[in-house]
């Protein structure tokens, strides 16, 4: 049986407008993660009424148009925050039993690899983790900024360490989720805890397209792959 996938198209973004349908190096950077995931059961919710009409004509996915409650939420997300896990939340009452795994994708990271998400689900174990995620691993010199000055995360400041023999520090990243729909419903959805797996992915598959300047770098990537 296909493992179910969840996904969001927005047809708007703030600091990069029109970003999901923006076009990388020939495809609109939507469908690039979507073409990779054609293995999965996949579900799209989306407001983009074009997209929608589009994927209604697939049989391979399964398109839901984002609900009135959701736009409208989204115009308040400085305030309210994301509604991604609401959507989640109404995507399992929907269309999972009530003890499912599924993964959550998000195709602003479009070079990840059905390999990889394969992988993650092999890696989940619902009776022990609350969730796998996917993180970029950082084995550099890293500090943060507090009122005393810097404070380093990783290291000490008298004593020059190679990087090679530092702790590891993990960035999350919002390419997968992998989760259980029970698991997700006794912890009031929430995506990330304490007992969560962080699966390191590779250098391409952490670029998450966030800023104009990320899609500049993906869109160099993206020849590279394609040439």
């Amino acid at each position: 049986m296909k493992k179910k996938v969840f996904t969001i198209v927005k047809a708007e973004s703030e600091r990069v407008p029109g970003k999901n349908f923006l076009d990388l190096d020939g495809k609109p950077l939507w469908r690039w993660l979507v073409d990779e995931l054609d293995e999965f059961e996949l579900y799209v919710n989306t407001d983009s009424e074009s997209l929608y009409n589009e994927l209604k004509k697939s049989s391979q996915i399964t398109v839901i148009k984002r609900s009135e409650k959701h736009v409208e939420w989204e115009t308040k997300a400085s305030e309210l925050g994301s509604p991604v896990m609401d959507m989640v939340r109404e995507f399992c009452e929907t269309y999972l039993s009530n003890d499912e795994d599924f993964a959550l994708v998000h195709v602003t990271s479009p070079f990840l690899k059905s390999e990889t998400l394969k992988s993650a689900f092999n890696l989940f174990d619902n009776r022990v983790n609350h969730s796998v995620h996917s993180v970029k691993s950082i084995q550099d010199f890293l500090m943060c900024d507090s009122e005393g000055g810097l404070v380093p995360m990783n290291f000490s400041f008298d004593r020059v360490s190679r990087t090679q023999d530092l702790a590891p520090v993990y960035q999350s990243l919002g390419a997968f989720f992998i989760m259980n729909s029970k698991n997700l419903l006794d912890n009031s959805y929430q995506r990330l805890l304490s007992t969560s797996i962080p699966m390191p992915v590779t250098q391409l598959e952490s670029v998450e397209i966030d800023t104009l300047d990320d899609f500049v770098f993906a869109t160099v990537a993206a020849k590279s792959i394609n040439q």
